[in-house]
């Protein structure tokens, strides 16, 4: 998963953010080769891509990026919730059937969950290995999430106009921010194997840390200000 979330005061065209979309997604094509997509929404500057490995729903249906049953949500998943059924089957009784499923994905039960019941209670059932990017088009917020064990890492960076993210530090490569190195966190991780917190070896880049999400707000990004639940 990969995109960017834009300053809407930023000069540039949403050409420019199409394009630099495609291009962290082609970074990490070999994660999912089985199909990709984009969705964007130009007037809150907002753009998602998703490179797809095909295993619970081989069909199309299953694409993403994926919309909620009330469409107030979009998602860009990558992981497994080995209690999916069990979810969907509560979701189902919980919203008196009124939930349509239109595929037999894993994603699908986790952002319709997150729509009806919200994320907090969702992340509190769902058991498995999981990174997502969720838009809510209402509180026209932006949320980076990263499962308890940080399985499924997912990395962000501000760099010029806004936020960008990715599921791997190599996407960040055309942003020209790979010169800017931390050697604390660069002898860190020699001796021990991993950074601490969010930190990675390169200042600017960040990860979500594991067992929490992360909410970016459009007002906030030219501060580079966010917050960590």
């Amino acid at each position: 998963i990969s995109g960017c979330f834009i300053d809407k005061k930023s000069n540039r065209s949403d050409e420019y953010f199409l394009n630099s979309t495609k291009i962290l997604s082609e970074q990490i094509f070999h994660r999912g080769p089985d199909s990709s997509g984009m969705w964007n929404d130009t007037k809150e500057k907002i753009f998602f891509a998703h490179n797809r490995l095909k295993i619970i729903d081989l069909s199309e249906r299953g694409d993403q990026p994926m919309k909620s049953y009330s469409e107030n949500l979009v998602i860009i998943y990558n992981g497994e919730i080995y209690n999916h059924e069990e979810i969907k089957n509560k979701l189902l009784e919980d919203s008196n059937n009124q939930i349509k499923f239109k595929n037999k994905t894993d994603t699908e039960i986790l952002i319709n969950a997150i729509d009806f019941w919200g994320i907090k209670k969702t992340l509190s059932l769902v058991k498995g290995m999981y990174s997502f990017a969720l838009w809510n088009r209402i509180t026209k917020k932006l949320i980076l999430c990263c499962d308890r064990f940080g399985e499924k890492p997912l990395y962000y960076a501000f760099h010029e106009d806004g936020v960008y993210f990715s599921s791997e530090i190599k996407s960040f490569k055309f942003l020209n921010i790979f010169n800017s190195i931390s050697y604390d966190n660069f002898n860190f991780f020699l001796n021990y194997g991993y950074n601490l917190n969010n930190n990675t070896i390169y200042n600017p880049i960040k990860k979500v840390p594991p067992g929490s999400y992360i909410e970016f707000k459009n007002e906030n990004l030219n501060l580079k200000k966010i917050n960590i639940i």
